[in-house]
């Protein structure tokens, strides 16, 4: 299956994914097939048309006719424009702005402290050459101190960015892995991003992304913009799915263990269901959650796990008494976490 037009991502990655499975699985097979003659059929379509005015010396009726297509496609487009902006007014009226504001105070601090964290990483990573100095830390607390962002910093973050340049322990850096994901939910609900990336889609931990926010962080902390409460809960929910099939997968591996023997039938019936040849397991990347390896089941099983309990807590702050205590838990880390697999260290983009 796939969605979205010819001109949009998710036809072409849907295409990428349906041609890499090709080998292992008829449903592909037949998909890739159908959407290689859909592109040779729209392509082939216009490009003779093209070439058919063309050799005719007809370049006037088609000029006529592309204008006309041109038209009636820029119409439709600005009349979607026209309606987001409407929904977008509307969604601007509803907004919490001091709930806006502390969020964005948040991704803010989880951004600073991870750019950090990249420079401790690749301290540890690499050896400097002679003579080369490290002053990411100087850097960090001028720009804080200049932007009168310091003491607004939680206090676990602010002990982190105090220590010398390259004297952050493993488990320290270890510590920041899981904001990754938090703060990818925070740029989604913030508006930065237009959509969040699916889990299907094996996400990575990037590095740069929170480079970008510490670089320019007008463009998380002047915005007012904020996604409503329905958006969120159809991501929760696509996450709850997720998590679900990758903790029976787990139990059914014996990578975890059932809390009882009601949960290891449960596992074993969707277990039993994903693998029947006329359902559609979910994918992760161009792998099926049955066929990906047990480190990389464990990687999106916590992923999807985070995900879920992050949106979780961003709908109750829209809709219940704010539990921050509970949010500061999933933004900050209190102390240092176990060691990370290898295989997720390794997943990190420096």
């Amino acid at each position: 299956m796939y969605s979205g037009h010819i001109f949009s991502a998710s036809f072409w990655r849907s295409y990428w994914v349906a041609l890499r499975r090709s080998s292992r699985d008829q449903r592909d097979r037949k998909n890739a097939i159908r959407l290689t003659f859909a592109i040779i059929l729209f392509f082939g379509y216009f490009g003779g048309l093209i070439g058919f005015f063309a050799l005719n010396g007809a370049a006037g009726p088609f000029l006529v006719g592309a204008s006309l297509s041109a038209s009636i496609i820029l119409f439709g487009w600005l009349s979607n424009r026209r309606d987001e902006k409407e929904a977008e007014r509307e969604d601007l009226a509803n907004v919490d702005l001091a709930l806006r504001s502390r969020l964005a105070e948040d991704g803010f601090a989880i951004a600073t402290l991870l750019t950090r964290a990249s420079s401790e990483a690749m301290l540890k990573q690499k050896e400097l050459p002679p003579g080369v100095q490290v002053i990411t830390r100087r850097v960090q607390l001028d720009k804080l101190k200049s932007m009168n962002k310091w003491e607004t910093l939680p206090t676990e973050v602010r002990d982190l960015l105090l220590l010398p340049d390259g004297h952050w322990s493993q488990e320290q850096i270890n510590s920041t892995y899981s904001r990754f994901e938090v703060l990818r939910c925070l740029r989604w609900t913030l508006h930065l991003d237009d959509s969040l990336t699916p889990l299907t889609s094996l996400p990575k931990m990037n590095y740069q992304t929170a480079q970008s926010i510490f670089e320019y962080p007008e463009s998380m902390l002047d915005g007012a913009r904020l996604r409503p409460t329905w958006d969120i809960r159809v991501e929760r929910n696509q996450a709850n799915t997720f998590l679900s099939r990758c903790l029976a997968e787990a139990i059914g591996r014996g990578v975890i263990s059932a809390s009882n023997v009601e949960a290891q039938a449960w596992a074993s019936d969707v277990n039993d269901s994903a693998r029947r040849p006329e359902v559609r397991d979910l994918l992760a990347g161009i792998h099926t959650i049955s066929e990906v390896d047990d480190a990389t089941l464990r990687y999106l099983g916590s992923l999807s796990l985070l995900r879920c309990r992050c949106l979780h807590l961003l709908l109750d702050l829209q809709l219940e008494a704010p539990d921050w205590e509970a949010w500061a838990s999933i933004c900050f880390p209190t102390a240092p976490s176990a060691e990370e697999d290898e295989e997720t260290r390794e997943s990190i983009t420096l």
